[in-house]
């Protein structure tokens, strides 16, 4: 009988002797910085303290410090709003511990999204709020003591001290991350980081961008530069109702936030040009991704192929793909053998200039490299949105913590990306505060 209650007797002394987040991490002079971040936000420490089965990525003293030192690190002390969304974009919903993460498949459509959170607000409208992926290894290295977290832009963190990993506090674990996770950005941010100054360009023209950056669960697929300069004998002849036509074609509308295992061969996405975009999945020659070597087989959407899978935005996702997309060609489809997208206006030639592009602001580098930079995301407007509120789980489960989802793993190398902009530290974070315990 006595055998029997032990069990019972050893949990409840477990709960008993369980440290809160604070305590946890005023034990840690790694990460007292995030510690004196978040004491500036009472009540955002009420609620995850009072939060059960989370899992906080915890960015380490010195990656806080560096990202201080960003543009993205200048909002964080200067409105307070972005840092509590900052902050809780930290805080994983579920409890996993390092051996999970490091267990996550790396795949050219992703891995494993969490969700967090960061809810429908400011800095997310999103259903379900903003997710982050996850997967095994760092670049260029599969490797099975390390994960990759990607956030905004498509920057990767990983852990950053073994002993700041599995750190047991009543609610969940606490691992320690470098650098910190970025949030996402809005869409007119995100094209100008992906080099999509093209598409940007001609979502201007016809006044798109309100709409598509107030719109809720956007997903756009986003053609390069190169994709328009194909079409650019066609561009020349094209009026404004039939550039917005074409550019409505390329945002699908989609129960929830749409990630990369949710495309899969078959599916139909209607467009908000009325006419539907259809995916194909088809075996290909196999080919190595940053270091990864990917499944067999590309995906394609008509007849353009998806080169980038899931780049977050604050309301949705971007897919970049090869080429531009024709609303009047819907039935396009890749040769079994496409590596590549197909140019979709049969009689287009190519032009000699990005088109669209005058006076919109340039990166030297895409989002996947490590010397982007961070824009800045302007003030929230409240045009009426193109997208309406749909409710659901989305498509391939989206909004579950345990879905396999794609991306085009980013080519970062690690660490905070340089950025310019340097400012003073929020409150707490102060000078001393910010260096204890390195």
């Amino acid at each position: 009988m006595k055998l029997s209650l032990l069990p019972s007797i050893s949990s409840v002394l477990s709960l008993a002797s369980a440290q809160s987040l604070v305590e946890v991490l005023s034990s840690q002079p790694q990460l007292s910085s995030l510690l004196a971040a978040l004491q500036e936000f009472p009540d955002l420490v009420d609620t995850v303290s009072q939060t059960s089965n989370i899992t906080v990525l915890a960015p380490a003293n010195f990656a806080l410090a560096a990202f201080l030192e960003t543009d993205e690190g200048a909002r964080f002390s200067a409105d307070p709003e972005y840092a509590r969304a900052f902050l809780s974009y930290h805080v994983l919903q579920g409890t996993y511990n390092s051996t999970y993460f490091n267990g996550v498949q790396p795949s050219t459509r992703g891995a494993e999204f969490f969700p967090t959170l960061l809810q429908p607000g400011p800095y997310c409208n999103v259903t379900g709020g903003q997710t982050v992926e996850a997967t095994a290894g760092t670049f260029r290295i599969e490797d099975t003591t390390n994960v990759t977290f990607f956030s905004g832009f498509v920057l990767d963190s990983n852990w950053a001290d073994e002993s700041l990993l599995d750190l047991e506090f009543d609610g969940g674990l606490i691992h320690g991350i470098n650098p910190p996770l970025t949030l996402p950005p809005n869409v007119s941010t995100n094209l100008v980081a992906a080099q999509r100054e093209s598409l940007l360009g001609a979502i201007q023209r016809v006044g798109l961008l309100e709409s598509l950056e107030s719109s809720k669960d956007l997903l756009l697929f986003a053609p390069t530069n190169q994709g328009f300069q194909n079409i650019g004998s066609e561009i020349d002849n094209l009026s404004d109702d039939d550039l917005r036509e074409i550019l409505l074609y390329h945002v699908a509308i989609t129960n929830g936030t749409l990630y990369g295992t949710g495309l899969t061969g078959g599916l139909r996405l209607p467009t908000l040009n009325g006419n539907e975009l259809t995916i194909t999945v088809q075996n290909g020659p196999g080919f190595e991704n940053v270091g990864i070597v990917s499944e067999d087989f590309f995906v394609f959407v008509n007849g353009v192929r998806i080169i980038n899978f899931n780049l977050p935005i604050e309301n949705g996702v971007v897919f970049g793909v090869d080429n531009v997309l024709n609303p009047f060609n819907t039935t396009a489809r890749p040769p079994q053998s496409a590596t590549a997208g197909q140019r979709q206006f049969r009689e287009a030639r190519a032009g000699t200039v990005f088109p669209y592009t005058e006076g919109i602001r340039t990166t030297d580098s895409p989002i996947f490299s490590a010397t982007n930079v961070a824009g800045t995301t302007p003030p929230p407007n409240t045009p009426t949105p193109l997208i309406e509120t749909m409710t659901g789980t989305g498509f391939g489960n989206a909004t579950r913590p345990n879905i396999t989802a794609a991306a085009t793993p980013a080519q970062y190398t690690g660490g905070v990306p340089p950025m310019i902009t340097k400012a003073p530290v929020l409150g707490a974070i102060a000078a001393g505060a910010l260096f204890a315990g390195l």
